[in-house]
């Protein structure tokens, strides 16, 4: 028999559950016949945590990130990480990292181990992402935008969209009573927040529900944006649940989700995926990524930073018949089927991953 191909999934922490649900999936969804899997974080904290330490997947907790700045204790860590590496002996290491850290690519190359990166945003914002993107064997990229924008030559790029599991996010064919809209990601300025707030207090005017925010709301952005809320008179219909790990329960509560990230755009967003798996309309700005998502239903893009673009979308969701509801709710779900199957994007990793040792 073959030898079995070891993948060690790195990610630095499950503080949001989007990624950690993405390697998570991988991880156990990979040809146990083919491929042993395995997960490392920086740390045991993260709303997602417990639920990964439960998998029955191997689970590391060792920070294998070094500082910043280039020194001594720049390259002590690159060599603490080295060994760390040479003791789980993977054959591949698929970095999660969000940033242009590239530390980690130069431990697992002196390792001898190869190292692939999921790119999956649209930053690129120092020489960090060059190093990083130097040292990887191969880069996995979640959108077409991120290939042609920063990758248009290089030969080591391969796109492949981000899934979602639709056996955790089934199908619910829900009444139209909740007319309440719902925010998924941590509270700030490149998730369109204060685009969202400016046309959902304009919305409070005419129509009744209410926003929910789940994620991140601890920050200082997020305690100013709170303070300005505090002036209106609408502020009770805007609730912050902070982040969770299981986001059924707010997707059941609600009827369309709102996805308003600016002019940067975004990598892959699964919450819209998940969105869009367990029935919910939704409405997202017309950037990198969301557009992508949405690229059959053009009319559920709004111009990015524009509030009452935004307002005019939530009031047609609204206005919008059952029977048009319904509709849409169906071929939301069936688009996720269709083009973001977790099936699809395990194969596509796991043929990645046989060329790359081939």
């Amino acid at each position: 028999m073959p030898k079995k191909i070891k993948i060690l999934f790195t990610i630095p922490n499950f503080d949001t559950a989007g990624s950690g649900k993405v390697v998570l999936s991988l991880a156990q969804g990979l040809d146990k016949e083919k491929f042993i899997a395995e997960i490392c974080t920086t740390s045991n904290k993260g709303s997602f945590f417990e639920t990964v330490q439960g998998s029955g997947i191997k689970l590391h907790v060792f920070n294998y990130l070094a500082p910043r700045k280039l020194g001594w204790e720049f390259f002590k860590s690159v060599f603490q990480t080295f060994r760390f590496f040479k003791s789980c002996n993977p054959d591949i290491i698929h970095s999660y990292h969000y940033a242009s850290e590239f530390s980690e690519g130069l431990a697992a190359r002196l390792a001898g181990c190869k190292w692939i990166f999921t790119k999956k945003n649209m930053a690129w914002s120092n020489k960090g992402w060059y190093l990083r993107s130097l040292l990887a064997n191969r880069i996995i990229a979640t959108n077409q935008s991120i290939k042609h924008t920063f990758y248009p030559s290089s030969s080591k790029i391969e796109v492949i969209y981000s899934s979602v599991n639709t056996v955790n996010f089934p199908f619910s064919e829900r009444e139209n009573l909740l007319r309440n809209f719902i925010v998924v990601g941590n509270i700030a300025p490149i998730k369109g927040t204060e685009t969202i707030i400016r046309a959902f207090l304009s919305y409070c005017d005419r129509y009744p529900g209410n926003l929910i925010f789940v994620g991140n709301d601890t920050n200082e952005y997020a305690k100013s944006i709170k303070l300005d809320i505090e002036l209106s008179e609408h502020k009770n219909r805007i609730v912050f649940e902070g982040p969770k790990a299981d986001i059924r329960y707010y997707f059941d509560q609600s009827f369309c989700l709102i996805m308003a990230s600016d002019k940067n755009g975004e990598g892959g967003p699964v919450a819209l995926l998940e969105a869009m798996a367990h029935g919910l309309l939704v409405i997202g700005s017309k950037v990198p990524g969301i557009n992508e998502q949405l690229q059959n239903f053009p009319e559920l893009l709004f111009e990015p930073n524009d509030s009452n673009a935004l307002l005019n979308k939530m009031a047609e969701m609204f206005n919008s018949t059952d029977a048009k509801i319904s509709s849409l709710r169906k071929a939301l779900r069936a688009e996720v089927e269709h083009r973001f199957s977790l099936d699809s994007e395990i194969e596509k990793h796991q043929i990645l991953f046989q060329q790359l040792l081939n």
